[in-house]
């Protein structure tokens, strides 16, 4: 029977290597040479498989078309699985694009008593909590707002939606409606 020690060091050697060197290894039908010339390429594979992966997720993300248009052009036989978009859909979509681009330094104006802190942000008091002293920052550079109180923090959409305590749709139309009245 084999030391304790002797046990010990072989069970290093063989838990650093993949499972199928380990039984070759168990096998004793290849020198130690060979064994690690079968690792180092195994490692080498696994390397360029690795970065052959990274290369395809890459290509992937680039190439895929973003819009069910771009599937129907690669896959024409798949149209009849693809529903058509409604004129109310379309509309929506418009008004959401519409929504998202609206200036929220202008509409939290209404709400908030805004006051220039740094180049690129607005403070004010928080109108979704009480305080004394002001918390509420909107970021111009990027059209968002954090709240520093309260941690609520997100978009035009959001703002007015919470504010007024609106549906995603009614916040979406109310600021449709804001862009037109400007």
């Amino acid at each position: 029977m084999k030391k304790r020690s002797e046990l010990v060091t072989i069970w290093r050697c063989v838990s650093n290597t993949p499972g199928w060197l380990r039984v070759l290894w168990l096998t004793k039908l290849y020198t130690d040479e060979e064994l690690d010339e079968l690792e180092r390429i195994d490692d080498e594979f696994r390397s360029f498989a690795r970065e052959e992966e990274i290369k395809h997720r890459k290509w992937l993300q680039e190439n895929l078309p973003r819009t069910t248009e771009g599937w129907l052009k690669i896959f024409p036989e798949a149209k009849h699985l693809v529903k058509p978009v409604s004129q109310q859909q379309n509309k929506f979509d418009e008004q959401l694009e519409v929504a998202r681009s609206v200036d929220l330094e202008s509409v939290v104006e209404q709400y908030v008593d805004l006051r220039r802190s740094g180049a690129y942000r607005m403070v004010g008091k928080c109108p979704f909590h009480s305080e004394k002293t002001p918390s509420f920052f909107v970021y111009r550079a990027d059209n968002h707002f954090y709240c520093f109180g309260c941690q609520e923090y997100g978009d035009v959409i959001k703002f007015i939606r919470h504010v007024e305590k609106l549906t995603f749709k009614q916040a979406v139309s109310t600021l449709y409606r804001f862009s037109q009245g400007d």
